[in-house]
């Protein structure tokens, strides 16, 4: 880290904490050209290094997902509600004895909001197969970035319709799972303060056991906007849960609101011809 210096040293590792011991101009990433075709007048190099600058945001991208450098491919997530899901979608897929897309060299990253498009960027610079994986509750006027990352070829994956996490899983859902996302929630936040939300967005008209026992299509738009808002499912490990205890063993039932940007991220993950989730 000497600003001068009259030596230079080549350091290849596999660990993080090197990574995230780094100014961010040290780290390089070597490629084969076949692996990342270059133009002209690059086009019969065998190898080309790319690099960081050293800016803030790369700063703050190699020290956050230092692990994301050392795959082939990189999904950078909104934020941990996103990781958790794919981490549960991942986890139940091995259960049923799949490989793991870390196995196929993919790895997620942490967008943490509104670094999301500024990261994804940034794995793309370096010569990363790069997705986005989002959700879409935010203003029209913000979807500017969406479209400048993938004129980039970053792949993009967003739930549609201006929906939040908790709206493309609380609006698709089957009726018969909405007791066990009550439960989740409970398990997470307490029974009191699930059921104040729920009464609280309901106008003092709806209940938990209301809920659970008479579940009707009326109850879905209360209990996304109380999910979201209270945030029930918003970190990695309830999500996770959320993901590999009941939307993936009752996968055939959700509506494709849900279904198809999950069903594009995994195909986009694993190999050509791997076009099932698990």
């Amino acid at each position: 880290k000497d600003e001068n210096t009259a030596q230079q040293v080549f350091i290849t590792t596999h660990s993080p904490y090197v990574l995230r011991d780094l100014k961010a101009e040290l780290l390089h990433v070597v490629r084969k050209a076949e692996d990342a075709p270059f133009p002209p007048p690059n086009s019969h190099a065998s190898h080309l290094i790319f690099t960081l600058t050293g800016g803030d945001e790369q700063q703050s991208t190699l020290r956050v997902c230092a692990e994301a450098f050392f795959s082939r491919s990189v999904i950078v997530c909104e934020g941990k509600t996103e990781i958790g899901l794919i981490k549960g979608i991942d986890l139940y897929c091995q259960d049923q004895g799949a490989d793991s897309i870390q196995a196929h060299g993919t790895y997620w990253a942490n967008g943490d909001g509104s670094s999301l498009f500024q990261r994804a960027k940034i794995f793309k610079s370096l010569g990363y197969p790069t997705a986005i994986f989002k959700d879409s509750d935010k203003p029209a006027e913000e979807a500017d970035p969406t479209k400048q990352v993938q004129e980039l070829g970053v792949a993009v994956f967003e739930w549609g319709h201006n929906c939040a996490t908790e709206d493309a899983v609380l609006h698709s859902c089957p009726a018969s799972v909405v007791p066990a996302l009550l439960q989740l929630a409970i398990e997470r936040k307490g029974m009191d303060s699930v059921e104040s939300a729920i009464q609280v967005f309901s106008n003092n008209t709806l209940n938990v056991n209301a809920c659970r026992q008479g579940f009707n299509e009326s109850m879905r738009p209360i209990l996304s906007k109380a999910a979201n808002k209270k945030a029930w499912f918003k970190d990695i490990e309830p999500a996770e849960k959320l993901a590999r205890l009941i939307i993936m063993p009752n996968y055939d039932h959700f509506g494709s609101v849900l279904t198809q940007p999950i069903n594009g991220l995994f195909t986009w993950a694993r190999p050509v011809g791997e076009n099932d989730v698990c």
